[in-house]
């Protein structure tokens, strides 16, 4: 493309940038409020499968993730549950939710209506819970490529929240990529990390192991 044409492109791609992102990211505050951590909102978050957006779209995304950095439009259930900015909290690796041989590799619709249905009452990941051992637990959930988007959370998962952990249990594979990929300072849960979580708040961690 060049001449004319290549001007169209590159003024198209900058009002995606500079004035299409901006405003998105705007939206999805008030959507936040109005909306609260539902499926609803959740969808509102751009990703494709696997975390790939077809162009133009994707400078727009790109450009979207970065300036949400110190936006509050993640939910977690920690506590009584807050809306939290990309560097608050932690997105979850497959050892936080459960998958079962027996299904499949889906979640049915009523589980994960309970696990949205819990995060908003701020009752965070005690949906969904499932008997089965915790070495199977993240073996079928890293088989099975749940991370997140409504599978059920693991004991793992419910502990780490209770114990004060800030996770966003609701994001869908795709979303957590773009995150991760694009948005500075967005962090996945690591055993380093929670140990130093944990270590902080003790007390919290008792009464956690207590319940």
């Amino acid at each position: 493309m060049a001449g004319a044409g290549r001007l169209r492109a590159q003024w198209n791609e900058a009002l995606l940038e500079a004035a299409v992102a901006p405003a998105y990211a705007a939206l999805l505050l008030e959507a936040a409020q109005l909306l609260g951590p539902t499926q609803a909102f959740w969808q509102l978050l751009p990703a494709g499968p696997g975390g790939s957006i077809p162009q133009p779209w994707l400078k727009a995304a790109a450009s979207l993730y970065a300036g949400l950095a110190q936006q509050p439009v993640l939910w977690s259930p920690m506590g009584q549950g807050a809306w939290l900015t990309p560097r608050q909290v932690l997105l979850p690796d497959a050892a936080c939710f459960v998958a079962s041989s027996g299904r499949a590799g889906t979640v049915g619709a009523a589980e994960q209506q309970q696990l949205l249905e819990a995060e908003e009452t701020g009752a965070g990941a005690a949906a969904g819970r499932l008997d089965v051992a915790e070495s199977g637990e993240a073996a079928g959930a890293a088989a099975l490529g749940y991370i997140g988007g409504g599978a059920p959370a693991s004991c793992l998962a419910e502990l780490l929240v209770a114990c004060g952990v800030p996770l966003v249990l609701a994001l869908s594979e795709g979303q957590q990529h773009c995150l991760l990929q694009w948005t500075p300072g967005t962090q996945l849960v690591s055993p380093a990390l929670t140990r130093k979580l944990l270590a902080s708040n003790s007390s919290q961690l008792a009464q956690a192991l207590q319940r």
